[in-house]
């Protein structure tokens, strides 16, 4: 071999190691994804609750206290969910990084959100098929502790003010229903809002990523009771199953 050839050898070896060759560096390996432990589990048959009553039958069958995150993860996948960063809501987004999740069941719609105000609370609408502009609507607080009467959601938003609900405030054409198994209902209108709050998909995946239970547990937990322990849905907003397009809750 040649002195010359020696040398733009010696010289290539060197640029490489200065770091002064024209390839970026490859990124760090990643780290083992974070794979959450499920503890909380439906009776048999009892995962994929049709209606508010459905629902709060499965919270009396968990083991007490029932959290947000174990009334979450107990629920059958795949979990079919679309997510809004409004604010416009008893049970606001707290950012995008923190949206409101709202979890397809058929007819009915689950809302539950990470962080912030809302996040002890689980909201239900359940859809009216001949009505598609409106929802029974109704929420429940968290920890649950001791046995639910079946219409406890329902009693949960009654206004102490006017006759009807909180929910009035922002939905209007507000009526009782008897369309429910327990009595107390009120349905009324959604807010068309969804269109233009949906958080994508892509970033959903981005931020659960980043999610540090060391750091956030709570945060996380309610994430994981949601996006882990199997098959998770984005559906396009055309597409949702219990709503018009636009249209949350």
């Amino acid at each position: 071999m040649g002195l010359m050839v020696k040398a733009w050898m010696t010289l290539g070896l060197a640029l490489a190691a200065a770091g002064c060759t024209d390839e970026e560096p490859l990124p760090p390996p990643p780290d083992p994804p974070r794979v959450p432990v499920q503890t909380c589990f439906a009776p048999e048959g009892m995962g994929n609750p049709q209606t508010i009553e459905d629902a709060v039958r499965l919270i009396n069958a968990l083991e007490p206290p029932v959290t947000v995150p174990c009334f979450l993860e107990s629920l059958d996948r795949p979990m079919v969910v679309e997510a809004s960063k409004s604010i416009q809501s008893a049970q606001p987004a707290y950012g995008p990084n923190n949206p409101r999740f709202l979890i397809h069941r058929g007819e009915l719609v689950i809302t539950a959100v990470p962080k912030g105000d809302g996040r002890d609370i689980v909201e239900f609408s359940a859809a009216v098929p001949t009505i598609p502009s409106v929802s029974i609507k109704g929420e429940l607080t968290f920890p649950v502790t001791e046995e639910l009467p079946l219409d406890a959601a329902y009693n949960q938003i009654l206004s102490t003010e006017v006759s009807g609900t909180k929910c009035a405030h922002c939905h209007i054409g507000e009526e009782t229903t008897d369309r429910t198994e327990a009595e107390g209902a009120y349905l009324s209108f959604r807010l068309d809002t969804l269109r233009r709050n949906r958080v994508d998909p892509e970033y959903i995946d981005w931020f659960y990523g980043e999610c540090d239970p060391e750091r956030e547990p709570d945060r996380c937990a309610v994430l994981d009771s949601i996006l882990g322990f199997g098959e998770v849905v984005h559906i396009p907003l055309d597409d949702s199953p219990t709503t018009q397009p636009g249209q949350e809750f």
